[in-house]
């Protein structure tokens, strides 16, 4: 099954760069006189990302992992009695991504690379008046229960630390690298992509409910996974709401089951465009962590809207025993309505705290640029 996923992806992703490679820019969505539809689209998302670890510095050009460089496309046939059948293909292009770089560079690895684990999503999605069914790989219920946030500041930070600067470890104070990594320690617990079943509610009064059960099958992995979530989307008068909680099993054969429960709300007033997101979750043997964030999105300049924000994150038992990580962060992005980009900067300090064990603080600073198509 993994390498047949393997083939399909990349011929996939050759179909897709094909296309892009023979259309112009504005011409990604083709109808045919069924109605049925097909459409392309993609992003380039490359940063440069400089990690200093409270004694060397590492610094590289790197795909940003927030929402990394990838193409896509989608077929959708419509039947009667609302129905549509949809297949949704996608892949990230390849190139060395920002959750992976440590304090070796890019050394140990090509800076571009593709295989199976860049596939994102190979699915079919059956579209019903009561409910949605999807097969294949893609999101589980749980996938971005998580992150809710109306900041516009999405692109450089959300509670997802581990995109960023997740490969590096933390240092102990006589300078010795730890086993223990931003990524471990600043999680946000949600769940991911996989082979999966899932099946998602019609919405009521803004809410509704998905339940999924998967395996790994493009990363080989003896762990099964399920997962339920509820959302919601909302307004009142000027403020948009959103929120949206999950719980999720991942088990494996002669180990205990991991459970853990995480969500998020977030708010936005639309016309002065002040804006908060908060997520917390916990996973079965205690550890917990929370997420704030607060934010301004306004027109500064006539090029499109600007976004700036703060954020906090505290971390008790989660990656590390006896101990937690703190982190607080900056961003800033701006947008390019004419060129359907963005161009953002992000600022992360962190700091890890565990019993009988004395680490350095580290900071990350990340700048690039995103465009769609």
């Amino acid at each position: 099954m993994k390498s047949s996923i393997k083939v399909l992806g990349a011929c996939a992703t050759a179909v897709v760069g094909a296309a892009f490679s023979s259309l112009p820019a504005t011409a990604q969505e083709f109808t045919s006189p069924g109605g049925s539809t097909a459409k392309f689209y993609g992003q380039f998302n490359l940063g440069y990302l400089s990690y200093d670890d409270g004694q060397a510095t590492t610094s590289r050009l790197v795909d940003n992992a927030n929402s990394n460089s990838r193409l896509g496309f989608w077929l959708e046939f419509p039947f009667q009695n609302d129905t549509k059948l949809r297949f949704n293909a996608e892949a990230a292009v390849g190139f060395f991504q920002s959750n992976k770089l440590t304090v070796d560079g890019v050394d140990s690895s090509d800076w571009f690379v593709w295989d199976e684990s860049y596939i994102r999503k190979f699915e079919l999605n059956y579209v019903t008046p009561y409910g949605s069914f999807w097969v294949g790989q893609g999101s589980m219920a749980t996938d971005g229960v998580a992150e809710t946030d109306f900041s516009g500041t999405t692109v450089i930070g959300y509670s997802d630390y581990s995109a960023v600067a997740g490969g590096f470890a933390f240092r102990e104070a006589d300078g010795t690298l730890s086993s223990i990594t931003v990524g471990k320690v600043f999680t946000n617990l949600e769940g991911s992509r996989r082979f999966r079943l899932r099946y998602d509610t019609p919405e009521f009064s803004g809410f509704t409910l998905s339940i999924a059960g998967g395996d790994d099958v493009i990363v080989s992995s003896e762990k099964t996974y399920y997962d339920i979530a509820a959302r919601y989307s909302g307004k009142f008068g000027d403020v948009k709401v959103g929120g949206a909680l999950g719980y999720n099993v991942s088990e494996e054969t002669g180990k205990d089951n991991v459970e853990n429960l995480t969500g998020s709300v977030a708010i936005l007033h639309e016309p002065s465009g002040i804006n908060g997101t908060f997520s917390l979750g916990s996973v079965t043997d205690g550890g917990e962590y929370y997420y704030l964030k607060a934010g301004w999105i306004g027109d500064l300049v006539a090029v499109g809207a600007t976004a700036f924000a703060v954020e906090y994150f505290d971390s008790n038992e989660i990656g590390v025993t006896d101990g937690g990580g703190t982190s607080w962060g900056l961003m800033m992005v701006q947008k390019l309505d004419d060129y359907d980009s963005e161009i953002y900067l992000g600022y992360r300090e962190y700091e890890l705290s565990q019993t009988g064990t004395q680490y350095q603080d580290s900071t990350s600073i990340f700048a690039g640029g995103r465009w769609k198509f």
